[in-house]
């Protein structure tokens, strides 16, 4: 197995700090290499994205949107995608912490992301 990234936002209850550390163990595990990045401490540089054979991104609910500094790595994607660098066709996975009963939260986004397969995993 290769390299994987988890890009991720969390900060004070710190959840989706703990899907995203579950998540590097599994692909551990696995044998793949895995690089955690938390993008309230920091952003990720196309050099760490380019680097990696996949990508994971994890985000709380917040009103639901994601993060901004979630919102932030996907402006910086689109930019860097525009200026010709090769960064489509990664396999990804996306991860969402949420408390409320309501799943509009988790499928709006990925309906949009995903439209085909319905966004909620059950299609």
């Amino acid at each position: 197995m290769g390299k994987i990234i988890v890009i991720y936002h969390s900060q004070q209850y710190g959840n989706t700090k703990m899907l995203a550390e579950a998540l590097a163990e599994g692909a551990r595990e696995a044998g793949a290499e895995v690089n955690l990045i938390n993008t309230n401490e920091r952003r990720v540089t196309l050099e760490e994205f380019l680097s990696a054979d996949g990508v994971a991104i994890g985000t709380p609910d917040y009103f639901s949107y994601v993060a901004g500094t979630v919102k932030t790595f996907f402006d910086d994607m689109y930019l860097w995608d525009q200026s010709g660098k090769p960064v489509k066709g990664k396999p990804a996975a996306l991860f969402l912490w949420w408390w409320r009963e309501s799943e509009a939260a988790f499928r709006i986004p990925c309906s949009a992301l995903f439209p085909a397969g319905g966004g909620d995993g059950r299609k």
